[in-house]
């Protein structure tokens, strides 16, 4: 059994040769020439792509969780020669004509702390070494809140990754119904500050 990667999006690779030339063609892009290390798109490797999922304070704050998670598009990360480290990641989108498209790229530590997660999970984890997984990254930005969220036919597994803090969560795989108290506490606490700052209206 494994951690399996949904279907790719048609013309996914396109699009996505597509983006790595205009970003490598850049004078303005001196991030993504150092992290790909000079090579030509031919020679850059990245992996089969998986959904990004987000969701927002609110959701959180009444008590939602992996329900009210809203899809941001498909997530590429792109890996260096050896695949033992990721570099950067690539988001490809579908626009509002239907189109899949360039949405956004980082260079931040999810993508090589994904690539230490799933290592982890395949080698360690009962549940991933008997059953099947769908890989699936899940955010709550407002939270510093990112994991793998591996949707399996029975079960859900949530394992966060680094940035996120260890206040708000260990970076170790659980059931959603571990994480998800957590999560509405840190997101009430969120509320309760904007109520603070934005002040009584009306006059």
């Amino acid at each position: 059994m494994a951690i399996v990667s949904p279907t790719e999006p048609p013309q996914g690779q396109q699009v996505l040769q597509g983006v790595l030339s205009y970003l490598l063609s850049r004078n303005d892009a001196p991030w993504t020439q150092s992290a790909l290390g000079g090579a030509s798109v031919d020679q850059v490797q990245y992996t089969q792509p998986h959904m990004a999922y987000s969701i927002g304070v609110d959701a959180l704050a009444s008590g939602q969780f992996l329900d009210a998670a809203q899809p941001m598009g498909w997530r590429y990360l792109l890996i260096d020669p050896s695949g033992a480290k990721s570099l950067a990641e690539v988001y490809l989108a579908t626009g509002s004509d239907g189109n899949l498209a360039f949405s956004a790229v980082s260079y931040g530590p999810t993508g090589p702390a994904t690539v230490d997660a799933l290592s982890d999970l395949e080698q360690n984890n009962a549940s991933v070494q008997s059953s099947d997984y769908e890989l699936r990254y899940l955010q709550v930005p407002a939270l510093a809140f990112f994991a793998l969220w591996l949707h399996g036919a029975s079960d859900d597994i949530i394992r966060p990754i680094p940035p996120t803090p260890v206040t708000v969560m260990d970076p170790v795989a659980m059931a959603p119904s571990q994480v998800q108290p957590g999560l509405q506490q840190a997101a009430q606490a969120v509320q309760a500050q904007q109520t603070q700052f934005s002040g009584p209206s009306g006059g």
